[in-house]
C-alpha cells in the first residue's frame, strides 16, 4: 500500500510539474520568441554621441582621414575663407570616385588653420546623408576642436547638423552641390 501511495504521489508531482511548466511556457509564447526576448527601442544618439563616434571613425589607426585622397580646397568667392590657409581637403573613396556629383556617403574633411598653416585650429566636415537636409543637398556639417571634441558656436550650441553659417557660405558654390572644389568643374583627387 505504501508503495502505491508513493507512486501515486510521484505521479501527481510529475503531472503538476508538467502542467506548471507548460502553462508558464504558453504565457511566454513559443520557444523561438523566448530565445530572443523583445528588445527595448534604442534611443537616438545625441548630437555629441554621434560626433564622438564620427571622430573615432575619422581617426581610426592606419585609416585616418589624413590618408584619404585629397583635392585642392577652393576658397569661397568674395570673402575670407573661414577654414584659414589650409590648401587641401580630404575626401573619402565614395566622394573621390564621383567628384562631379557627390553621392550619399560622401565625406569631405578640411583641417582648418589659424594664421600659421602648420597648426590645426579645428577640423571641418561635410557628410552627405540622405534625408538630413534635402533643401541643402543633404549635407550634415560638423566642426571639431583639434582634440576631437565637438566645437561650439558663439551661442554655445554644437556646430553639428544644419549649421547656418556653413550653409550660407557654401550656398555660394557654383556647382549647386555646396562644394567649392567642384567649381567650375571637378578637380581631380590626388594621392
Amino acid at each position: 500500500m505504501r508503495l502505491k501511495t508513493i507512486t501515486a504521489l510521484g505521479a501527481v508531482v510529475a503531472l503538476s510539474t508538467v502542467l506548471f511548466v507548460g502553462q508558464s511556457a504558453r504565457s511566454q509564447g513559443s520557444g523561438s520568441s523566448r530565445a530572443n526576448p523583445p528588445q527595448q527601442p534604442r534611443r537616438p544618439q545625441t548630437v555629441e554621441e554621434f560626433a564622438a563616434d564620427f571622430w573615432r571613425f575619422l581617426t581610426r589607426p592606419s585609416l585616418e582621414f589624413t590618408t584619404w585622397k585629397t583635392t585642392k580646397a577652393a576658397a569661397p568667392p568674395e570673402g575670407k575663407d573661414p577654414h584659414g590657409a589650409s590648401p587641401k581637403a580630404y575626401v573619402n573613396s565614395v566622394f573621390a570616385n564621383s567628384l562631379a556629383t557627390p553621392p550619399f556617403g560622401s565625406i569631405v574633411v578640411r583641417e582648418d588653420a589659424a594664421s600659421d598653416p602648420s597648426m590645426r585650429s579645428s577640423v571641418s566636415v561635410m557628410y552627405r546623408v540622405q534625408g538630413t537636409d534635402p533643401k541643402n543637398f543633404d549635407w550634415y556639417w560638423l566642426r571639431f576642436q583639434p582634440d576631437g571634441s565637438l566645437a561650439k558656436g558663439e551661442d554655445g550650441k554644437p556646430l553639428a547638423g544644419r549649421v547656418t553659417s556653413c550653409i550660407e557660405c557654401h550656398q555660394r558654390a557654383q556647382g549647386g552641390d555646396l562644394v567649392f572644389s567642384n567649381d567650375p568643374s571637378p578637380l581631380p583627387a590626388t594621392e
